[in-house]
């Protein structure tokens, strides 16, 4: 969902995420990576809790499984992260290449195969760092509830 309207900078593009896991919070990083001060992200995850002024994964204790399985990320998606993000994510002891490459290859750089409970780990803490761009609000979207109000209230300013 988005939200276009005017700042002193120029045009600002308003983003709401829903759901916080590899894929929304890939999408967050990349749209602040590349638009900088142009966007500002709000992305929205019910397994998260605030743990002072960051937000973090709930524990099993509170509810939340933590999946463990396998993904594999390929050469194309994960070259196109930004390089502090890659750092982050390719220590080798959490991720194992894939052989042999395959269409989405890139030259010389294999598929990678991670847990997607250590993705999440390492793509939350950048956004965490980035409060001035990206918002991480620990609850779930509900019909008519939070992200409708956003919308409503964006489309109100434009009036």
């Amino acid at each position: 969902m988005t939200h276009p309207e005017e700042s002193e900078e120029g045009s600002l593009l308003r983003v709401t995420v829903v759901g916080g896991g590899p894929v929304g919070l890939s999408m967050a990083r990349l749209l602040e990576h590349f638009l900088g001060a142009q966007v500002k992200i709000t992305v929205f995850e019910g397994r998260w809790r605030k743990d002072g002024r960051r937000v973090v994964w709930k524990s099993q204790e509170e509810g939340n499984v933590r999946r463990q399985q396998v993904v594999t990320v390929q050469s194309r998606q994960y070259l196109a992260w930004p390089q502090y993000v890659q750092e982050r994510l390719f220590d080798p002891e959490h991720f194992t290449e894939m052989w042999p490459s395959g269409p989405d290859s890139i030259g010389d750089h294999h598929p990678r195969n991670m847990r997607i409970a250590y993705i999440e780990d390492k793509l939350l803490e950048p956004a965490n760092e980035k409060r001035d761009r990206i918002r991480l609000i620990p609850a779930q979207v509900r019909p008519g509830g939070t992200a409708r109000r956003t919308r409503l209230a964006a489309c109100a300013r434009h009036l």
